[in-house]
């Protein structure tokens, strides 16, 4: 459809009826490019996007990312809630 890293792809979104946008691009600079877009273009829903470190993720929430997925923490979790289920104990 587009790139988010031209300002311009938030233009061609439909944001007045659109509540939430999730990027999945692992660039942190795309993310920030498309979240000043979005503000431009008066976008009021939600923005989920990824990052790879704590400090990106605090950047990125920074600049107007209402929340920050981490997927190799996120799988962790997970994986450690499927170890617990499966010992049925906790493991740390």
């Amino acid at each position: 459809l587009g790139d988010i890293e031209d300002p311009a792809f938030a233009s061609l979104l439909p944001l007045e009826r659109t509540k939430l946008v999730i990027s999945s691009v692992r660039l942190p600079e795309a993310n920030r490019i498309l979240s000043q877009a979005l503000d431009s273009h008066g976008y009021q829903g939600r923005l989920i996007v990824v990052a790879h470190t704590e400090d990106e993720a605090e950047d990125l929430t920074g600049i107007g990312a209402d929340d920050v997925l981490l997927p190799f923490e996120d799988a962790a979790d997970r994986a450690t809630e499927i170890a617990q289920a499966e010992l049925g104990r906790a493991i740390t």
